[in-house]
């Protein structure tokens, strides 16, 4: 799938209950490979118990994140929890924590790992005003 962006938005993922865990990778679309956008998107980096360059919020949920060993590719994946029912505006986040500077009118892709049994409504996105989301799926633990 080819997302533009109009303006630079924040990576972002979101998790609902009984997801387990989550490998971002961000990366131009182009006829030749471009330079990869999104610092530490493997959450190798680690400071203070947290992947470098990434912070998570738990806003109004009982939401839970840690680093996992259980990496689609390298050392680490993140893990979330989330036990609370689902309401409008209710939801933890893991976002980058400094925008990506993209141009407008250009394709980007967006991709991800994710492996959970049944991640409820769960969703990866940003744009401006985080219109661009793109549901997760369960994938029976594999």
């Amino acid at each position: 799938m080819h997302v533009c962006f109009p303006q630079p938005p924040l990576a972002h993922a979101v998790f609902g209950q009984d997801a387990q865990s989550l490998q971002l990778t961000f990366k131009p679309n182009t006829a030749t490979v471009g330079k990869h956008l999104v610092p530490n998107s493997s959450f190798e980096a680690v400071e203070d118990g947290q992947p470098k360059g990434w912070r998570f919020s738990q806003r109004n949920t009982d939401a839970t994140f840690a680093l996992a060993p259980d990496a689609r590719s390298g050392e680490r994946a993140v893990r979330f929890t989330n036990g609370t029912p689902f309401t409008p505006h209710v939801y933890g986040q893991l976002v980058l924590a400094e925008p990506l500077s993209l141009e407008p009118g250009n394709p980007y892709t967006l991709s991800c790992y994710v492996r959970s049994a049944n991640p409820g409504p769960a969703w990866i996105g940003g744009g401006d005003g985080w219109w661009v989301r793109l549901g997760l799926k369960g994938t029976d633990g594999k």
